[in-house]
């Protein structure tokens, strides 16, 4: 399954695209092609139709504590260009609030983007750079972040999350127009403006090319947690 919309590349006919795009709905089998997925201390996933529009449910492994699966493009597309824009979009539904944690954006390849067993704010990601959502382990509040080389600027709580309930997660980030490395992300929920944060030190074009990244690990050992994602997109100014 392709990465781009098509439809996309030829809207400025005769001239060239002005976006890359990825975008993936889960409605067929197909979608989840396009990802690398890691299960995380035995959890699964899995393309599941009956529900409407199409999921991807990651499920925790019954029992088993800190259990889930990430999902990862299968390559890395994504770089912040100076002068340029960088929008991702998802859809996810935690089945529980607080005993869980979850990461959702942009982000350097990594077969484990979550702490194993430490869920916090602080330590929740071991990806080295990033840019996206967390929900921490204890907590049903959501914060923004962002990561380069190991190191973790965050919003205040911007969200909260529900149990059971969709959220729409989406991010701007713009990059300066002079200095590389500069920029800021305008973070949205439900379509609602959330948060900002401003760095010097983005994960940049010549530094690191990211992927869209969705991970999810259980809170406790109750093995009935879920998490559907609906869709994934990202949007890349050329």
């Amino acid at each position: 399954m392709a990465r781009t919309n098509n439809v996309y590349q030829f809207a400025n006919f005769p001239s060239g695209p002005d976006w890359y795009v990825i975008f993936h709905d889960f409605d067929n089998e197909n979608d989840i092609d396009a990802y690398t997925v890691t299960a995380i201390s035995s959890g699964s996933g899995a393309v599941t139709t009956d529900e409407k529009f199409g999921v991807y449910r990651i499920s925790a492994a019954a029992t088993t504590e800190d259990s889930g699966a990430q999902l990862q493009g299968d390559m890395e597309t994504v770089s912040l260009n100076t002068g340029k824009v960088v929008e991702f979009i998802c859809r996810v539904k935690p089945a529980v609030a607080d005993q869980s944690t979850f990461f959702a954006g942009i982000a350097i390849t990594d077969t484990s983007v979550l702490h194993a067993t430490d869920g916090s704010l602080a330590n929740a990601l071991t990806i080295t750079d990033g840019i996206g959502f967390v929900k921490p382990d204890g907590e049903s509040n959501l914060y923004g972040v962002i990561r380069r080389d190991s190191v973790q600027a965050a919003t205040g709580a911007i969200a909260t999350v529900t149990a059971s309930s969709y959220s729409t997660l989406a991010f701007r980030v713009t990059m300066d127009d002079s200095t590389a490395g500069k920029g800021r992300v305008d973070f949205y929920v439900d379509g609602v403006y959330a948060g900002r944060l401003d760095s010097t030190t983005m994960p940049y074009d010549s530094e690191e090319i990211l992927t869209d990244t969705v991970a999810y690990q259980s809170g406790d050992a109750s093995g009935t947690d879920t998490f559907d994602i609906d869709y994934i997109g990202v949007r890349q100014e050329r």
